[in-house]
């Protein structure tokens, strides 16, 4: 069965961040959301592939018949066979810190791993991650709005203790955000967002994002 999508992730967060929307999506939705993703790229990881360009842009989110989203656009895809190779391209907002390095196939299905600990810190924090980290700079010394600098939290393993941090200023400043589960929150950023490819597990944050939920339709107008 063909499915018409509603929208793409990404448009979800950039209406989020209109001017005075001053709204979020309800936590459970933003877990159920996610759970799909984690899922989808958990299926896509079991047939031996490698998607390559992790990103909401190639996340599809559909309201009927209940709200549910899946994992688009293999345009960079590839099979893990073995080799050792490069991926084929990617966004590098979005890519892990090995993303233009030579690696096995089985380390580089790690890359979309660690890509998707970043889409779930932005679907948290209601925006697009390139958004949250612009106007939240918590690190004085450094300019993450500059590549190399975005860069460098990601070599030095800095970027899941960064996302932690928006997390809970987000979550003392903006009650809009229903930000909760916050030791949940943590678990999947240890699990997705590290320097060491090895330390990455879909399967933990599966396990983490199952933990029973519920999710609410939100209302666009």
């Amino acid at each position: 069965m063909i499915e018409k999508q509603n929208v793409f992730l990404k448009q979800i967060l950039i209406w989020l961040l209109l001017p005075l929307r001053h709204t979020s999506l309800p936590f459970a939705t933003k877990k159920s959301i996610a759970l799909d993703i984690a899922r989808g790229l958990s299926a896509l990881h079991n047939c031996g592939v490698i998607h390559g360009d992790m990103k909401p842009d190639n996340v599809l989110v559909f309201f009927k018949p209940e709200l549910h989203a899946k994992v688009s656009d293999f345009s960079h895809s590839f099979l893990d066979n073995g080799k050792t190779r490069q991926l084929v391209g990617g966004t590098h907002i979005y890519a892990a810190p090995e993303w233009k390095t030579f690696q096995t196939t089985s380390n580089l299905l790690k890359t979309d791993v660690y890509s998707f600990g970043l889409i779930f810190g932005g679907l948290l924090l209601g925006c697009d991650i390139v958004d949250a980290i612009k106007f939240n700079s918590l690190y004085m010394d450094l300019d993450v709005s500059r590549p190399e600098d975005y860069q460098l939290l990601k070599e030095c393993d800095l970027m899941k203790h960064y996302l932690n941090d928006l997390i809970r200023t987000a979550d003392q400043n903006r009650p809009e955000l229903h930000m909760e589960e916050l030791p949940m929150i943590k678990r999947i950023l240890d699990s997705t967002v590290q320097l060491d490819p090895k330390n990455r597990s879909l399967v933990k944050t599966i396990q983490a994002l199952s933990g029973g939920y519920s999710f609410q339709l939100p209302h666009f107008g």
